[in-house]
């Protein structure tokens, strides 16, 4: 049993593979009854009922992403045009390029058979990022672009027109 009292700062679980309502939500418990709670989540939303086995306590500081509008394209070969027009002037041989990414994550300026996979090379200091395919490139309106799995996209992002 977890000790999960009115007042706390909860998530739903994540350890045990199943997708909760408002997971990755932090909400505040407002009432516990037994086993059971009343969370309200940061959307508003009040849910009764929630066992606290499913609930996690979290403590510490947490912050959201104030609202900004992004573009966003996901690197496909069939998207590869819309890629490039996103990125405009951001693209070039000493800027971000386009290349090729085996199987083992050799990354190559040209595809070949064994390097068949789309990807872009972002520099940055120290390192370069290197974006895989169906990864989504995103960019902000002051023009920084990074990088987001697809995996995670939609939990980050929604349509914004």
């Amino acid at each position: 049993m977890t000790d999960i009292n009115k007042g706390d700062t909860v998530t739903p679980r994540t350890d045990d593979g199943r997708r909760y309502s408002h997971s990755g939500e932090i909400g505040k418990v407002l009432e516990t009854r037994g086993v059971t709670t009343t969370v309200i989540w940061g959307d508003g939303d009040i849910q009764k009922d929630w066992h606290e086995g499913n609930l996690v306590k979290v403590t510490g500081n947490y912050y959201k992403p104030k609202t900004t509008i992004v573009q966003a394209e996901q690197l496909r070969w069939d998207n590869w045009g819309p890629v490039c027009e996103m990125l405009g002037d951001l693209m070039g041989p000493d800027k971000i390029r386009g290349v090729a990414i085996t199987d083992k994550n050799v990354v190559r300026e040209t595809p070949d058979d064994e390097a068949s996979h789309i990807g872009l090379w972002i520099p940055a200091q120290p390192n370069a990022y290197i974006a895989s395919e169906n990864d989504y490139i995103v960019k902000d309106l002051a023009g920084h672009v990074t990088i987001v799995k697809a995996a995670i996209f939609d939990s980050i992002y929604e349509g914004a027109v």
